[in-house]
């Protein structure tokens, strides 16, 4: 039965590869590639060797002067930003009767300014 088969085989085309691919809309569904005969195993040598490069890339991205340099300026612009929010936050409720102090471990407020 198995030479059968062969023979069978050998006069047929080739069948296409199926590849299961992350989904990443539906983690719990992975999406099914229907590749040519041969092309799943190019495919595979090919992510092999992209996430390789990933591997060395991304470090060295991270490492990077442009970087450092833009990491520098998104957390300047945030810290003024929340000087800008925080010092709004202050001047209302110091309107309002209320001290606000900052301190390591949040924000309070100890007592009402007037006293009250």
């Amino acid at each position: 039965m198995r030479a059968f088969l062969e023979r069978q085989a050998a006069n047929e085309p080739a069948p296409p590869d199926w590849c299961y691919v992350y989904d990443f809309a539906d983690a719990r569904r992975p999406r099914a590639l229907r590749l040519p005969a041969g092309r799943g195993r190019l495919l595979r040598q090919d992510l092999r060797e992209l996430v390789d490069e990933l591997k060395a890339a991304i470090p060295a991205i991270f490492e990077s002067e442009d970087y450092r340099t833009r990491r520098k300026l998104v957390e300047t612009r945030f810290t003024d930003q929340s000087e800008r929010t925080f010092g709004a936050l202050e001047e209302r409720a110091r309107q309002r009767g209320v001290a606000i102090l900052r301190t390591q471990s949040g924000v309070a407020s100890p007592r009402c300014a007037t006293g009250r």
